[in-house]
């Protein structure tokens, strides 16, 4: 499937067959829509409140999720796509305009606790992640939500990198922190098991996290939240 922002340039060239994300936010008026040229499949379409009854009308085939975004009096409707990462004190702020509405496309990762919102509602298609400390606040402000939502503990360190763990890094851990691994990371073999229980109070998998075989169990414990996958390292 394919993304597609709306625009009167791309939507007379002849229809599309699949799109992944339709995102209709930038439209101004009706008469923009009619100019639009049929799809047979939307995964996801973003509808401004203003123009939901009309939308029924367009030609477009299957609809899987329609998310209406609502109107933003004093304020605007903020799109980001992809994988957007977002410190607490940055989520706080917002634009400076409380009246903005956030909505994100992919994945939403708050990288720290946040204190407030500085959004007037937040609309998540994808993934958000974010410190448990800020689950009230976000579930607030948060109005739409089609996927899914990860809440992990404090202290926390937070891995989107492709990540080697060995022994010196666990030594260096003056108590036992929270890992929020994104992607791929790996465990060394000189790493024991009485080392990471030590060091490692819970883990957040959303990725692949490969370990010598006698560590696997260990590691399937301590991941409180897997939407991954742990496997074992040839050589264990």
């Amino acid at each position: 499937m394919t993304e597609n922002t709306f625009s009167k340039e791309g939507a007379s060239s002849g229809g599309l067959g699949a799109v992944g994300l339709l995102d209709l936010t930038g439209v101004q008026s009706l008469d923009s829509l009619a100019t639009m040229g049929r799809i047979k499949t939307v995964g996801t379409a973003l509808v401004p409140e203003a123009f939901l009854a009309h939308f029924s009308t367009l030609p477009i085939g299957t609809v899987g999720d329609l998310v209406v975004v609502p109107t933003a009096p004093g304020g605007k409707v903020k799109v980001r796509k992809g994988f957007i990462q977002m410190s607490g004190e940055a989520l706080a702020s917002g634009t400076g305009n409380p009246a903005d509405i956030l909505v994100v496309n992919g994945r939403l990762l708050i990288t720290s606790p946040a204190e407030a919102v500085g959004y007037r509602q937040i609309i998540v298609v994808g993934q958000l992640l974010a410190p448990a400390s800020s689950r009230s606040l976000l579930e607030a402000a948060l109005s739409c939500l089609i996927g899914e939502v990860l809440y992990y503990p404090e202290p926390f360190r937070i891995f989107t990198a492709p990540t080697r763990f060995d022994r010196a890094f666990f030594d260096l851990l003056d108590a036992p922190i929270n890992l929020v691994l994104i992607g791929t990371a790996s465990v060394a073999s000189d790493v024991t098991a009485d080392l990471l229980r030590a060091k490692v109070a819970e883990i957040t998998l959303v990725g692949t996290l490969v370990a010598p075989r006698n560590l696997v169990p260990l590691l399937q414990l301590l991941a409180t939240t897997n939407v991954g996958q742990i496997g074992a390292t040839e050589q264990g």
